[in-house]
């Protein structure tokens, strides 16, 4: 274990000397949510951070748009239809039970911005220390522990929340790693209108929830087949709950492993009690994605959930996963029942992360920063970086400032 903790913090330590606050990390902007635009002029989606072009974005009904221009000063957009996406194949049609191995399974969950919250419930949009997003995320830990898995919940401050939250977050997630966790989860809330969000799932009224994956890091493709297989399960389970998949710019500390993904359950506006009903609901579909079970495929007899505020052209001339879709009323049908395969046994662990940190990041980035800055500047950036990540006791000869 001491050497575990010594290569986890040398990493998060290497990580901070070589990087500068990212900007593309900052999910919420200051400036009001960006609308991003179909190429027929219809709302295609509406994000709290910062669009950039190049981003992509995963509908609901499993469609790839890419940002094909941006507007910041507008704080607008447009993107343009790529393809269908074909979710992971990991069903397989079965007529009994199967049940996930007797194993360990253990979950790590953290909050870059603790401060977020829920106007209704908690008063205000930021509580400053720990929000509702705390309450959000501890409801999620305990509705997975019901399932036997074992949760490490670092409610660590990160404040302010601006974008050097994600370096200062990323000293956390690499002591999570320690455990050796099957996947980390960064827990936030959106920015955007609550209309976005709002959802009724087997006749409880939830909320939808967003996933973000980066893209500026080695793990990309890894994280988002994760993303995919967790939505591939969330359609049949609980239809509607995933709203969509943002494939944004920056890291968002996923450079770490193979399965971790940022979520966010509900926004500011929507009601907590909405978004503690969805925690529970993702805890199912997250527990069934990683150590497999079992899923009712809900999203033939319930055609799919609530329609989707904005539709996609193809949805409305009657696609795949659109309103128009035809077949049996929902009462002629039956659910189907399937295996899901764990994808904790499809990808690498999360310890390959910590090697990449220290090989690449180590060796590459330093020769870059010998290269690029000068001895003085090498050290007041090593001083500084040190010093954020570990809250050293400050001597009384320290600067009170």
């Amino acid at each position: 274990m001491k050497s575990t903790r010594w290569i986890a913090g040398l990493a998060a330590a290497s990580l901070l000397f070589l990087s500068a606050p990212i900007k593309a990390d900052t999910l919420e902007n200051g400036g009001g949510p960006y609308t991003v635009y179909n190429e027929d002029g219809s709302v295609l989606f509406t994000y709290s951070g910062q669009v950039y072009a190049e981003d992509q974005y995963i509908s609901g009904d499993n469609k790839l748009y890419q940002v094909s221009e941006v507007d910041d000063t507008a704080r607008q957009g447009k993107a343009a239809y790529v393809e269908d996406v074909e979710l992971p194949d990991i069903f397989e049609e079965v007529d009994s039970t199967a049940f996930a191995p007797e194993d360990t399974k253990r979950i790590a969950i953290y909050f870059t911005h603790t401060d977020e919250s829920y106007i209704p419930g908690d008063g205000a949009e930021s509580v400053e220390g720990q929000g509702g997003i705390v309450d959000v995320g501890e409801e999620f830990a305990a509705a997975l522990e019901e399932k036997g898995v074992e949760v490490e919940v670092d409610t660590t401050n990160h404040l302010p929340h601006d974008a050097g939250a994600y370096r200062r977050s990323k000293s956390t997630v690499t002591n999570l790693l320690e455990s050796n966790p099957d996947a980390i989860f960064d827990i936030h809330r959106d920015g955007v209108s609550a209309d976005e969000y709002v959802q009724e799932i087997d006749g409880e009224a939830v909320s939808k929830i967003r996933m973000v994956v980066g893209k500026k890091n080695q793990n990309q493709q890894a994280n988002l087949e994760f993303a995919k297989s967790i939505k591939a399960v969330a359609d049949k389970e609980y239809p509607g709950l995933v709203k969509d998949i943002y494939i944004g710019k920056g890291s968002y500390n996923q450079e770490i492993g193979p399965r971790c993904i940022l979520f966010e359950l509900g926004t500011h506006e929507i009601e907590k009690e909405r978004v503690l009903a969805s925690s529970g609901l993702l805890a199912d579909v997250v527990y069934t994605t990683l150590y497999g079970g079992t899923v009712e495929d809900k999203s033939e007899v319930s055609g799919g959930g609530e329609e989707a505020p904005h539709q996609t052209p193809e949805a409305s001339a009657g696609g795949a996963g659109g309103a128009g879709s035809a077949g049996a009323t929902p009462q002629a049908q039956q659910a189907k029942t399937y295996n899901v395969k764990p994808a904790r046994e499809e990808s690498k662990g999360m310890g390959s992360g910590l090697i990449w940190l220290l090989v690449v990041v180590v060796g590459g980035g330093a020769i870059f920063l010998f290269v690029s800055t000068g001895k003085n500047e090498r050290k007041t950036k090593l001083v500084d970086n040190v010093r954020e990540m570990f809250p050293f006791k400050k001597r009384d000869d320290d600067d009170p400032s």
